[in-house]
């Protein structure tokens, strides 16, 4: 699925409630991006929804030294999740009830790290 599909998806459940956007539960290509929805929060206090973005090497660039070996790789990998939980921060707003409108990156990121991130 692409793009378009995801948005006409959304387009189409604007307003429904938490369980119909299941719905969206798939893997969408963009033209720099992967996004891979994992789950749905089914309510407004279920666990939260999860989403994955995976970022080809050739569009992201960074210069090879970056990632050249394995503590390279992984203070990059760091790096990466720290500005992004920031701005997650900056960007997750309270909204409606529950934790609707919370947006955060996985507790214990730094523990998972090797495992769950940059897997492009």
């Amino acid at each position: 699925m692409d793009n378009q599909d995801l948005y006409n998806t959304l387009i189409r459940l604007d307003g429904k409630n938490y369980k119909a956007y299941k719905d969206i539960k798939a893997n969408y290509q963009f033209p720099k991006f992967d996004l891979i929805i994992e789950h749905i929060q089914g309510d407004p206090f279920a666990s939260p929804s999860k989403l994955i973005i995976k970022i080809p090497h050739n569009v992201a660039e960074f210069p090879t030294e970056l990632y050249e070996n394995e503590s390279r790789k992984i203070a990059l990998e760091d790096y990466l999740i720290r500005q992004f939980s920031q701005a997650c921060q900056q960007i997750s707003r309270h909204r409606g009830t529950g934790k609707s409108g919370k947006i955060t990156i996985i507790k214990n990121w730094s523990r998972n790290l090797k495992k769950n991130s940059s897997k492009y």
